[in-house]
């Protein structure tokens, strides 16, 4: 018969359950109308699974006053641990009525299937597809291109997916999300440090570098209506994500290590696999360590801007013939992330356009607060974008 990756998700998410108890409220499952029970069945049918009677399984599935139940019907000590009621019962298992000893099977796993069980880990971290690889070609990776091995295969997917990437998109987005999970995946799960380092210095490194090949043309994020570059949408592109602060507090708090060595080590990591900018890239590192460690960074990203302005931005020549032709006293304006932020008006268009605006007066100051309601500020708004 076989059984699919979805089968394999069914036996992560229900070994050890007590049949009855089966888990139905999986998202990936119930978005593919998976049959729990059908897959079940299949899997002992396989024998890969067996409904467990034996005491010493059922036993464990109790909770302490279920086995105070069932010692208090022998006459037995019903003190200790949830460990101790459980030997209690097994050594004295000729005081107990047998009808209290008519326990719930658990599925468990025969020798094939725990062998299968531990070969297909991988399968519960794919499951979201949250790093740009879904469960299923995670399976596939993992059945026909990695196959056996000793290796963590939740790190092999990971690499083969972005050697298969980087061999024809080295410059791709999608190695970004790719070297991010990797990292988190190594310092999260394997403790291991370096590696979360190196590959969340990869993605770093392509984040910019994707952000300075954009700045090269003419129509681009980086430039705002009227073709002027926006310091704001660079700033927030440089700032780490939170588990990038998690791997460099751990450079900086943990190891102690220096700007130089930080910058050193970032580009021991990178320059295996592309040709960057040292002279840009020690700036913005610098900029990085000031940013996490909460110190006064203007400095250090005003370095980045003057370079980045000097070497990378295309002319006002060439960006010119692409700006928007829009009145320069009556637009709205966006954050780097293409909220909008505020409108440009003057109080002539407004009164000229009837908009009711309303007005506050503080009697104690005479200040003057003037502000639209809601609803006259999507009118004018709507008014603006016509």
């Amino acid at each position: 018969m076989g059984l699919n990756v979805q089968d394999l998700l069914v036996l992560h998410e229900n070994v050890n359950r007590k049949v009855g108890n089966e888990k139905f409220n999986n998202v990936y499952l119930s978005h593919n109308n998976v049959d729990i029970l059908s897959s079940l069945n299949k899997m002992i049918e396989e024998q890969i699974l067996i409904k467990n009677t034996s005491l010493e399984v059922t036993l464990n599935k109790l909770i302490k006053k279920d086995l105070k139940t069932i010692l208090k019907s022998g006459e037995l000590a019903v003190g200790g641990t949830k460990k101790d009621l459980i030997e209690r019962i097994l050594n004295n298992i000729e005081s107990i009525d047998d009808e209290y000893l008519v326990l719930t099977p658990v599925y468990t796993t025969t020798v094939k299937g725990k062998k299968l069980l531990e070969e297909t880990k991988y399968v519960v971290h794919f499951e979201w597809g949250y790093s740009n690889i879904s469960l299923p070609q995670a399976h596939e990776i993992a059945t026909n291109y990695i196959g056996d091995t000793n290796q963590d295969k939740v790190i092999e997917i990971y690499k083969f997916e972005i050697n298969r990437i980087f061999k024809s998109a080295p410059i791709d987005n999608k190695l970004i999300t790719l070297y991010r999970h990797l990292s988190e995946y190594f310092k999260r799960y394997k403790n291991d440090n370096e590696s979360a380092r190196m590959y969340y210095n990869l993605a770093y490194y392509l984040q910019i570098n994707i952000i300075l090949e954009d700045m090269r043309r003419p129509v681009s994020s980086a430039y705002d209506a009227y073709g002027k570059f926006s310091e704001e949408y660079l700033k927030s592109s440089l700032e780490p994500t939170h588990f990038r602060e998690e791997v460099y507090e751990q450079l900086i708090f943990i190891e102690g290590f220096s700007n130089e060595k930080i910058y050193d080590l970032f580009i021991q990591d990178v320059s295996d696999y592309y040709d960057l900018d040292e002279e840009l890239f020690k700036y913005v590192i610098d900029y990085l360590i000031a940013y996490i460690k909460k110190e006064d960074d203007k400095e250090a990203f005003s370095k980045v801007i003057d370079l980045i302005k000097s070497k990378y931005l295309i002319s006002k020549k060439e960006r010119d013939p692409f700006k928007y032709d829009l009145d320069e006293e009556h637009y709205i304006e966006k954050d780097a992330h293409g909220q909008k932020k505020t409108i440009k008006t003057n109080i002539n268009k407004l009164i000229k356009e009837d908009v009711n605006i309303e007005v506050e007066i503080d009697i104690g100051t005479g200040e003057i607060i003037w502000y639209l309601e809601e609803e006259e500020l999507k009118n004018y708004e709507y008014q603006t974008k016509r």
